[in-house]
Order: structure tokens, then sequence, then C-alpha cells
């Protein structure tokens, strides 16, 4: 059995195993090209949805399911199959028309599990749909599937005015949870759905023990994974409240934070016997 077997490492994408370049620096594919030849699992863990992720997918290789949506959308793309897809738990719609009620200078970007549907749009959209480069249809009451959605992501450049919707989401809708995912974009899922729940359903999937489950990543929206995992590690350049809720801070994403943490890896499984899949 090899070094690594019945081990998973789910890894955030943005701002962790992507430098500032937004591309894998070689010791990163080195490090990771190493743990899955010597058995391990490894996934990457991300907010993207599946229409956003396919644009830096084939930046770095994985050989176990993905976490998209921040939990809401698990995809094994070894065999092109949808593993599940957890949304909302209430009509999107409805949340949508509240916010832009309150907070009209917001853009709320709405996933399903095959379109993006956009509201009125703004500079932090703008700026979103000009890096991601992908098809987006104008929001439409009477077309968006409000049943349907993985999650809404609520855009501005006004960081305080994203806290606000926020604390507004969290304060009255029991069965949603909203955090940021990076200081102009705020995530609003099913509370009951995060990485955390991603990897969990990921390394159920495998076979592999909650034991030899390792994560990290540097938002907010990864702390339920770090928490989760048997190890949670946070990159150098993680927010405070990441950094708080790790058990080892690695270096920075520009400095091979990836690399870093399968060398830790590495010197903890050689001190012990390959471990069993359950």
């Amino acid at each position: 059995m090899k070094k690594f077997s019945g081990v998973l490492l789910s890894s955030d994408i943005d701002g962790t195993i992507l430098n500032s370049d937004n591309l894998i620096s070689k010791r990163n594919l080195e490090a990771v090209t190493y743990f899955m030849e010597n058995g391990g699992s490894f996934s990457v863990a991300t907010g993207r949805s599946c229409q956003t992720y396919e644009i830096v997918r084939h930046l770095f290789p994985t050989n176990a399911p993905s976490i998209l949506a921040n939990g809401a959308m698990l995809h094994d793309y070894s065999t092109n199959q949808r593993l599940g897809m957890f949304g909302l738990p209430l009509d999107g719609r409805l949340v949508v028309s509240d916010v832009l009620a309150r907070f009209p200078e917001v853009t709320c970007e709405c996933y399903s599990a095959d379109a993006l549907y956009l509201t009125e749009i703004f500079e932090a959209s703008r700026l979103h749909m000009d890096y991601i480069q992908v098809p987006f249809y104008v929001y439409d009451e009477q077309v968006v599937p409000g049943n349907a959605l993985a999650k809404i992501l609520v855009t501005s450049v006004d960081t305080e005015l994203l806290l606000r919707v926020r604390d507004y989401i969290n304060e009255t809708y029991s069965v949603l949870s909203a955090f940021l995912s990076t200081r102009y974009f705020l995530e609003i899922m099913n509370k009951d759905i995060h990485k955390g729940f991603g990897v969990q359903k990921v390394a159920e999937f495998l076979g592999i023990s909650p034991e030899h489950t390792y994560a990290v990543g540097d938002e907010e929206n990864d702390i339920t994974m770090i928490r989760s995992a048997k190890i949670g590690f946070a990159t150098g350049n993680a927010v405070a409240t990441v950094k708080a809720a790790a058990d080892v801070i690695l270096p920075d994403h520009n400095c091979d934070a990836i690399a870093a943490l399968i060398e830790q890896l590495d010197a903890l499984y050689s001190k012990m016997p390959a471990v069993a899949e359950v």
C-alpha cells in the first residue's frame, strides 16, 4: 500500500493553490503530483460554481471529486458525473428581491447547476464577468429556477456594504448563511451546506476516514473545512479569522504553500504505516 493511500487533501483554489498570477507554481504542481502518485486523494474545494471552475480546472491535477459552490455542488470529473446538488432551501428569487429592495447598490449573481443570472451589473460584477468570461443571462424572475439555485453571490466594491447585507441575511433567514469569500463577494448559501460538508461527502464517497482528511484555505468560506479536518491549514495570506481557525499556518500562496503542506504530510506519514481505507 502506498504512503498516502486513504488520505484526502482538499485545497481552496484562489489565494491558496493559485498564486497572485492565478497560476500554480512548479513546486506546488510537483508536490501535488507526488502526493497523488503515492496514493493520496487530492480534491479542490472552491466557491466557484461549475461554470466558473471550468476556466481554471486545467491548471492543476486532481484525482478526487471537486467541491464546488462552497459544497453545494459535488462533481467527479474523472467520470463527468454530478455526485450531488445541495442548493438553497427556499425560493432564491424571494431572497434576491429582498436584498435588492434593501440594498439597491449591489448586484446579485444567481447560480443554478447549469446557468448564471445577473441582476443590474455594477462595478464589482462587471469586473467579475470580465475576469471569468462565462456566459450569463439577465436576471428575470420568470426564467430563474428559484428552487434550484446553488447559491447567490452578492457583489460590491464596498466591503462595509456587503457586511451589512451579511448581517441582515444572517439575522433574517434562519435557513441561510451569508459570509465573505473575498472583500468584494458575499456568498449566500443553505446554512447546512459549506465546504466542510463537501469534504465530508467526498471522504465518504472515497471511503476515507475523517482521521485522515486535511484541508487548506485563505478566506472565511474555508473555515468550516479547516475546522472539520484532522489538521487544518491556513496560507500565510489568509485573513485573521482563518488563521485563528487553523492548526498550522503555511507560507503565503506566492511561496509554495501547498508544497510546504505536503512536505509536512510526507514527514507525518513516513512515521506511520500506510493507512487503510475504511
